[in-house]
């Protein structure tokens, strides 16, 4: 089996096989990458983000929960978030920053954990291409562009532009871009773990206590990583490896596809295809209800319960991976948007999940201290026992649509894993079709006459980023920088 890294960003992807070079597995390339990518790609993840994580060995998949915890302090605080309109060219959407947004963080907990339990290699030579890539690098075209679009979470506080406006002037692609102070973190934690993981307790009770914020010291300390099972299910002969509750993603996910598997889907992106997309994405918009919301978070095996009644069955980056052993690693982390506000002098910038609006729409549901629900849904494809692949995208609420498409078009219309991930999308909510630039002008012509549409004039990271890694190849999304390496 060829060792096959998938990603959104080139020097992500070669720190992931510089693990591999030195023998590391799957799991140790993914965590480099992880590390990489916090650098690399600073607004889609950090350490203070969260994110989840699907490791499969041998013939054991398992589900590695570091999502965000909503703040002990729940409802009561009187600290709002700020708001923030974004504009992603053809659509906008509202975002928020500030202390006020703050979730409990996961990522630095999980990576560890992963680390500990599933790697290989020392931590310290995992972390050497994140030290050096924090030190200065070249900042990238779509990176930019995030920057751009984020810009107002960039320039937040005096301590993010020292990173991303050192001259008083947003970076742009070509500039090089350094977080030395999370260089300086980074090299602690290579060197001394415990005393990185003090500093960073610490820097963050000093910050608590002068701050008016949701966060409390209780929530960092109390925090746990929880190892899970994963949803599986079938679909066309293929046994799929999903990411379960309080992931929302990976049941919604599986509900679409068993929407779409009594149908034989034809002329991709057709009218009747897109149609039927759309109609499947209405249906799975539907359940998002606040019942729904409250038994995925707390009613223990509530997926089986849902996937088996027959009326149901009709800012982030993710990183996939599969060694030689046929080990496969898939992991998706997020700092939402990012909240503008940095940890001290770490170089860590707090993620914003405790106001992010997909999560929050029912924010009253959740119980103070437990996880917040997520899209995030890092996948394994299966097919007569054989690892057929493994991908997982970033994009806020339009994951699920995302690799819900994704996984037809390589089932349903056996398209190569970079055509599958590169195809023009639909994505359904809110009332609103959004058409992906690339579907024919006749096709959302004749759609407009049933839908309320919008027609985009670009493929935009908006539709998500879907990374895929297969048993001889790989897929990565243009929309996100994707880059595929495969090693002879």
């Amino acid at each position: 089996m060829k060792e096959v890294v998938a990603c959104g960003h080139t020097l992500t992807a070669k720190a992931a096989v510089e693990a591999l070079n030195n023998g590391g597995n799957a799991f140790d390339a993914a965590l480099a990458a992880c590390f990489a990518s916090t650098t690399t790609e600073p607004m889609l993840t950090s350490l203070a983000g969260a994110g989840v994580g699907l490791l499969h060995s041998g013939h054991e998949t398992t589900c590695v929960d570091f999502l965000a915890n909503f703040p002990k302090k729940g409802h009561t605080s009187d600290v709002k978030p700020i708001k923030k309109i974004v504009s992603f060219g053809d659509e906008t959407q509202v975002f928020y920053l500030g202390y006020g947004s703050i979730g409990v963080p996961g990522n630095l907990e999980g990576f560890l954990h992963i680390h500990k339990n599933y790697c290989s290699l020392e931590l310290d030579q995992l972390l050497l291409p994140a030290i050096k890539y924090a030190k200065g690098h070249r900042l990238n075209k779509l990176q930019a562009f995030v920057n751009v679009i984020l810009e107002p979470f960039c320039l937040y506080t005096k301590e993010s532009r020292e990173i991303f406006a050192p001259n008083e002037k947003l970076l742009k692609e070509g500039d090089i871009i350094r977080n030395l102070k999370f260089a300086n973190f980074l090299e602690l934690l290579a060197s001394d773990e415990k005393a990185a993981m003090k500093l960073y307790l610490r820097t963050l009770t000093k910050q608590l206590k002068t701050k008016k914020t949701t966060l409390s010291v209780d929530d960092i300390t109390s925090y746990k990583v929880k190892e899970r099972e994963p949803l599986e299910i079938t679909y066309r002969r293929h046994q799929l490896s999903l990411t379960p509750p309080p992931s929302a993603g990976g049941l919604l996910i599986a509900s679409g596809l068993k929407h779409i598997e009594p149908v034989a889907l034809k002329n991709h992106n057709s009218i009747e295809h897109v149609d039927f997309l759309a109609q499947t994405m209405q249906y799975c918009d539907s359940e998002r209800t606040a019942a729904f919301f409250k038994r995925l978070l707390y009613e223990k095996g509530f997926w089986k319960k849902f996937l088996k009644k027959p009326e149901r069955l009709g800012g982030t980056t993710h990183i996939s991976i599969i060694d030689k052993e046929g080990n496969a690693a898939g992991i998706t982390s997020s700092n939402g948007q990012g909240t503008g506000v940095m940890i001290g002098d770490t170089g860590i910038m707090h993620n914003n999940f405790a106001a992010e609006p997909d999560l929050m729409q029912y924010k009253k549901l959740y119980r103070p201290g437990e996880r917040i629900t997520t899209m995030m849904c890092p996948t394994i494809i299966h097919k007569n026992g054989k690892l057929k692949a493994i991908l997982g995208s970033g994009g806020s609420n339009r994951i699920r649509s995302a690799i819900m498409q994704v996984i037809s078009n390589l089932i349903d219309f056996s398209m190569s894993p970079q055509k599958a991930s590169n195809a023009s999308r639909v994505h359904y909510e809110a009332g609103v079709l959004q058409l992906e630039y690339g579907i024919k002008k006749r096709v959302m012509d004749s759609l407009s006459k049933k839908y309320k549409v919008n027609k985009w004039t670009e493929k935009n990271l908006f539709f998500g980023g879907v990374h895929i890694a297969t048993s001889n190849g790989g897929g990565g999304d243009k929309r996100r920088g994707g880059t595929v390496i495969v090693m002879p």
